[in-house]
């Protein structure tokens, strides 16, 4: 069976402090601890825009087992309420899931 990469790349308002970006991670990378199939999750600010000058300047990552796990990642009431906190500081936001 294939793993499942759930990638998100955002832009945080210009007004969020550093602070809260680095506590909303943490409680994303928390996550890890309270959701089964969860294989890693990383979670950064850009370190490169490869010459691009892209506006979207965080991403985090969320490897799962399978689609299962991640479907039941994206329901789970614990990400959910960390979801509810990180949307309304983002002013753009792309996800993409890929097999690996």
């Amino acid at each position: 069976m294939l793993n499942i990469v759930h990638v998100v790349i955002l832009k945080f308002q210009a007004d969020v402090r550093e602070e809260t970006i680095t506590d909303l991670f943490s409680q994303l990378r928390g996550l890890k601890k309270l959701i089964p199939g969860i294989v890693q999750i990383a979670a950064a600010r850009k370190s490169s825009d490869e010459g691009l000058k892209q506006k979207l300047n965080y991403g985090f990552l969320v490897e799962f087992e399978s689609a299962t796990d991640r479907d039941r990642y994206l329901t789970h009431p614990e990400y959910e309420h960390l979801k509810q906190s990180i949307l309304p500081n983002v002013t753009e936001m792309i996800a993409v899931d890929f097999e690996t």
